[in-house]
């Protein structure tokens, strides 16, 4: 009984202590200094894509922001 009771103390301190901290964070914004498109170039390589067909997928269906699941192009997976 005496040891669950140290537990329970215990792992109150640790969430209130957590929650204080949760308001202390400083951090570079929402998305941090890096843009996305400079964070997937950086991923790219190990990825095994090829910038170059991905960089044309907006011109070859000739708009910037293509809706996720559109299909533009004549390509089709076999």
């Amino acid at each position: 009984m005496v040891a669950a009771l140290k537990l329970m103390c215990v792992m109150g301190l640790i969430v209130l202590v957590s929650i204080l901290e949760i308001g202390n964070v400083d951090a570079a914004g929402e998305c941090g200094k890096s843009s996305p498109d400079n964070e997937a170039m950086k991923l790219a390589p190990s990825s095994g894509i090829k910038l170059e067909n991905a960089i044309t997928i907006p011109k070859r269906c000739n708009f910037a922001n293509r809706p996720v699941g559109y299909k533009c192009g004549p390509y089709t997976l076999p």
